[in-house]
Protein backbone atom coordinates (compact mmCIF):
# COMPACT_ATOMS: atom_id res chain seq x y z
CA UNK A 1 0.00 0.00 0.00
CA UNK A 2 2.87 2.38 0.77
CA UNK A 3 4.30 1.76 -2.70
CA UNK A 4 1.04 2.73 -4.36
CA UNK A 5 0.78 5.86 -2.25
CA UNK A 6 4.38 6.79 -3.09
CA UNK A 7 3.77 6.43 -6.84
CA UNK A 8 0.63 8.55 -6.51
CA UNK A 9 2.54 11.30 -4.70
CA UNK A 10 5.34 11.22 -7.27
CA UNK A 11 2.81 11.50 -10.10
CA UNK A 12 1.10 14.39 -8.33
CA UNK A 13 4.40 16.24 -7.83
CA UNK A 14 5.37 15.58 -11.44
CA UNK A 15 2.02 16.86 -12.67
CA UNK A 16 2.18 19.95 -10.49
CA UNK A 17 5.73 20.74 -11.56
CA UNK A 18 4.73 20.35 -15.23
CA UNK A 19 1.77 22.69 -14.70
CA UNK A 20 4.09 25.20 -13.04
CA UNK A 21 6.54 25.05 -15.95
CA UNK A 22 3.69 25.54 -18.44
CA UNK A 23 2.31 28.47 -16.46
CA UNK A 24 5.68 30.21 -16.27
CA UNK A 25 6.32 29.63 -19.98
CA UNK A 26 2.88 30.97 -20.95
CA UNK A 27 3.33 34.03 -18.75
CA UNK A 28 6.80 34.75 -20.13
CA UNK A 29 5.65 34.32 -23.72
CA UNK A 30 2.55 36.46 -23.22
CA UNK A 31 4.67 39.22 -21.68
CA UNK A 32 7.13 39.06 -24.60
CA UNK A 33 4.26 39.11 -27.09
CA UNK A 34 2.69 42.10 -25.39
CA UNK A 35 5.96 43.99 -25.33
CA UNK A 36 6.79 43.30 -28.98
CA UNK A 37 3.35 43.21 -30.64
CA UNK A 38 1.00 44.93 -28.23
CA UNK A 39 -2.60 43.79 -27.99
CA UNK A 40 -2.41 41.84 -31.26
CA UNK A 41 0.30 39.59 -29.81
CA UNK A 42 -1.77 38.81 -26.73
CA UNK A 43 -4.85 38.07 -28.85
CA UNK A 44 -2.88 35.76 -31.16
CA UNK A 45 -1.30 33.96 -28.21
CA UNK A 46 -4.70 33.51 -26.57
CA UNK A 47 -6.14 32.17 -29.84
CA UNK A 48 -3.22 29.77 -30.15
CA UNK A 49 -3.70 28.51 -26.59
CA UNK A 50 -7.44 28.03 -27.04
CA UNK A 51 -7.12 26.20 -30.35
CA UNK A 52 -4.38 23.91 -29.05
CA UNK A 53 -6.38 23.02 -25.95
CA UNK A 54 -9.49 22.46 -28.07
CA UNK A 55 -7.42 20.11 -30.27
CA UNK A 56 -8.15 22.03 -33.46
CA UNK A 57 -5.00 21.59 -35.50
CA UNK A 58 -5.66 23.74 -38.56
CA UNK A 59 -6.47 27.01 -36.72
CA UNK A 60 -3.68 26.31 -34.22
CA UNK A 61 -1.09 25.90 -36.96
CA UNK A 62 -2.30 28.99 -38.80
CA UNK A 63 -2.24 31.08 -35.64
CA UNK A 64 1.21 29.78 -34.67
CA UNK A 65 2.64 30.59 -38.09
CA UNK A 66 1.14 34.10 -38.06
CA UNK A 67 2.40 34.68 -34.50
CA UNK A 68 5.89 33.47 -35.45
CA UNK A 69 6.03 35.70 -38.52
CA UNK A 70 4.90 38.75 -36.60
CA UNK A 71 7.35 38.09 -33.74
CA UNK A 72 10.27 37.75 -36.17
CA UNK A 73 9.33 41.03 -37.85
CA UNK A 74 8.78 42.98 -34.61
Amino acid sequence: MAGVRRVGVEMLVSSLSWQLVCFVAEEALSHLAQVRLGLLGVVLLAALTVTVRARRTTPAVGTAVLFMLLMTQA
